[in-house]
């Protein structure tokens, strides 16, 4: 972030932090940040309460540093919380089944966002959240604009979408070392409400555990489309077919609902089904910090996140 985006943060954060002085407000945003990103519903009430607050506090920013910056640094923010919200559980979370952290969190997001287009892979759960609250509809409110109008720019534009008026990105190459150790095992211990007992470098997890999470997701999406059919279970081929009728975006299930990096409800569902047959055939990890790229026994390279919009296509 530049420098006025960075001082239309702290205006919001310190405006937010004056706003939930109470014990009240403060449980209030903490029910609010708890369920809104998984989809729960908040009651009405509380809603109001919350959105008030927002818009205050997205108001002092744009007193301080201006509405494009504000808006700019909302984006982009919203985007940087997804993103690292998103690898911690998804990278870090094979860690702690070690009684452990990552101790390289942060250097390990930081290497998705440059080299995976980390950042620019939440864009469309960004911009089709109309949720009241969320940042498309807090932007519209700071803009003037129609959340519709909002949503089809950033659609469009990621990240860049008010490039010309606040800059590039910036990314840091981030605090000594010792200080993101101790940050991740914060983090992390906070994220999964139990202590780490040692830190673990993520290239230190075995393959195992990354196969665990991912073996997860598939009973997951078989159990939903098997619910879907009307069936007591479902299989791969079923998944298949669901995906290419145009019928996965029915799928009701809590990764898609919570945080998907994934550009359709299709690639989200067929993913995981994808990802264990070719696991099973013999492809291997190219890199513990890009678990959708595999290996083949004869050396190429395979996006399972590509062949599987391949394969809901029909192609």
């Amino acid at each position: 972030m530049r420098r006025d985006e960075l001082r239309a943060v702290v205006a919001y954060e310190l405006t937010l932090l004056a706003l939930r002085r109470s014990l009240l407000t403060d449980a209030l945003h903490t029910w609010w940040m708890t369920d809104l990103p998984r989809g729960r519903p908040v009651p009405p009430e509380v809603e109001d309460v919350l959105i008030g607050m927002f818009g205050r506090a997205d108001a002092a920013a744009a007193r301080v540093a201006g509405v494009p910056a504000s808006t700019s640094a909302l984006l982009r923010g919203t985007l940087i919380t997804k993103s690292f919200t998103w690898f911690a559980v998804r990278y870090g979370g094979p860690a702690a089944l070690l009684h452990g952290f990552p101790t390289d969190l942060y250097a390990g997001w930081r290497w998705k966002v440059r080299h995976d287009g980390l950042l620019t892979a939440f864009t469309r759960s960004l911009t089709e959240d109309d949720r009241p609250g969320s940042a498309t509809m807090r932007i519209a409110a700071l803009t003037g604009e129609p959340p519709t109008a909002v949503a089809a720019e950033i659609a469009t534009h990621g990240i860049g979408m008010l490039a010309r008026s606040a800059g590039a990105v910036v990314l840091p190459e981030g605090l000594p070392e010792e200080d993101e150790r101790r940050l991740a095992r914060a983090f992390m211990r906070e994220l999964l409400a139990h202590p780490a007992a040692r830190g673990v470098p993520l290239r230190e997890v075995p393959d195992r555990l990354w196969d665990d999470v991912l073996e997860q997701e598939r009973t997951d999406v078989l159990a939903v489309v098997a619910a879907l059919l009307g069936r007591k279970d479902a299989t791969s081929e079923d998944v298949v077919d669901v995906a290419r009728a145009g019928r996965a975006d029915e799928l009701a299930w809590d990764h898609r609902a919570w945080l998907c990096p994934h550009r359709d409800p299709a690639v989200c569902a067929l993913f995981p089904v994808l990802h264990r047959e070719l696991r099973e055939s013999g492809h291997a990890y190219a890199n513990p910090l890009a678990r959708r790229v595999l290996i083949a026994p004869d050396g190429a390279r395979v996006d399972v996140a590509a062949l599987a919009a391949e394969v809901a296509a029909g192609t």
